[in-house]
């Protein structure tokens, strides 16, 4: 069961000899343990973000069969603004994060509102597509399933069948999916991609401390995989990245930030690695990318 803040309060002879809000400090810090619980007691983790209120998009939900996963079915949906047809418009694709699928970014996060909320804001108008991913952290895994190609080999004609330019395709992912956008941006779809958007990009400094058992099969897929050794494929690529400051991925965010010369926008602001941060970001990386493509 998780502290309350009476509890944090009385944390004992550190918090009595240097004050709660010191000890609160220190532990965010990283001088003592427990940051997490500490943030939410210094209210880092930020004010809920309810599912917008926006006119929902026109979100039609199919599958498609890809080489890269032969005999699947392949779950996707579409989301094209209201009134509008898919015939030219750009196309941003969300990769999900560890264990949601392609329904949850429209029917628990409500991209395609957030889509018609910048459409009416003033960003040209734009498709946003989605499709399942699983646990894969959008690469190719032992068993042969190459998920990055999934999505190169699979969605994106399947989105050049619909209409839909793919000359100008944009990427964001949130956790998981935020690897896998600047990951594919970097491999399968260097060269074709836009922009990207990320939020609390999944990478890890080495694969002892990657907190899913599945994110890679072992320390040879990991050393394959990495992000940090591609960075560089994309370094002239308009990218943003957002994370909350409560967020156990945010060390490692502010440093993939510095990677890049000249550094990418940022939203680093309150926040956990949760629902509401990612609609929090989602409306602001959206616009970012569409107003590039």
């Amino acid at each position: 069961m998780g502290m309350s803040r009476r509890q944090v309060l009385g944390l004992g002879a550190g918090a009595a000899a240097v004050g709660a809000t010191g000890v609160g400090v220190a532990i965010h810090e990283r001088v003592l343990p427990g940051r997490h619980r500490i943030g939410y007691w210094l209210q880092l983790d930020g004010d809920p973000v309810p599912m917008p209120t926006d006119p929902p998009g026109q979100v039609e939900y199919a599958t498609f069969s890809t080489a890269a996963r032969p005999g699947v079915p392949e779950p996707w949906a579409l989301s094209v603004p209201q009134g509008m047809s898919a015939d030219g418009l750009p196309v941003i694709v969300v990769l999900h994060g560890y264990g949601d699928d392609h329904r949850f970014p429209f029917e628990e996060l409500g991209f395609d509102r957030y889509q018609n909320r910048v459409i009416a804001e003033g960003a040209q108008p734009f498709a946003v597509a989605t499709l399942d991913g699983g646990h894969s952290f959008w690469h190719e895994r032992a068993d042969g399933v190459d998920w990055a190609r999934v999505v190169s080999d699979g969605l994106v004609p399947q989105l050049q069948e619909k209409g839909l330019d793919t000359s100008r395709l944009g990427l964001i992912g949130y956790s998981m999916g935020g690897y896998g956008a600047l990951r594919l941006a970097a491999e399968e779809l260097h060269g074709r991609v836009k922009a990207v958007g990320s939020m609390a990009t999944a990478i890890y400094p080495d694969f002892e401390r990657c907190p899913h058992p599945d994110a890679f099969d072992d320390e040879r897929d990991y050393i394959e995989n990495n992000l940090q050794d591609r960075l560089h494929k994309i370094k002239d690529l308009p990218v943003h990245l957002a994370c909350g400051v409560n967020d156990f991925y945010i060390d490692i965010n502010r440093w993939l930030a510095k990677q890049f010369d000249p550094e990418p926008q940022t939203l680093f602001v309150r926040g956990d690695h949760e629902s509401d941060f990612w609609r929090r970001a989602a409306p602001v990386q959206m616009r970012f990318v569409a107003d590039r493509l």
